[in-house]
């Protein structure tokens, strides 16, 4: 690419050939890259060629780790039981299967 990109990478970590990364980083290709997750779930930091570099920014894969979140998926599991339990199936949110109760 000729104006060497940032690369951003905060979906799965198994989607990034991170050696491929490394290369593209160290001969110019993407000029930074910014991830929150890596190919393995639990890496080996010392070993991760990712880190320490001054043109990778490495943050947690935890936005939806906070108490609020929490609270707010209980909340909804719960409506959604509730409604399908009550044949108010219309209402529940994100029924992802037609599996009957």
């Amino acid at each position: 690419m000729e104006k060497h990109p940032i690369f951003l990478n905060v979906s799965r970590g198994g989607s990034v050939d991170e050696a491929a990364l490394v290369r593209a980083l160290d001969n110019g290709l993407i000029r930074a890259a910014g991830l929150d997750v890596l190919e393995a779930e639990k890496p080996d930091l010392e070993k991760c060629a990712l880190i320490g570099r001054e043109n990778v920014i490495l943050t947690l894969h935890a936005a939806f780790y906070s108490a609020r979140s929490i609270e707010a998926l209980q909340r909804m599991s719960c409506h959604n039981l509730t409604d399908c339990l009550t044949e108010n199936r219309a209402h529940a949110f994100k029924i992802v299967n037609g599996v009957s109760i």
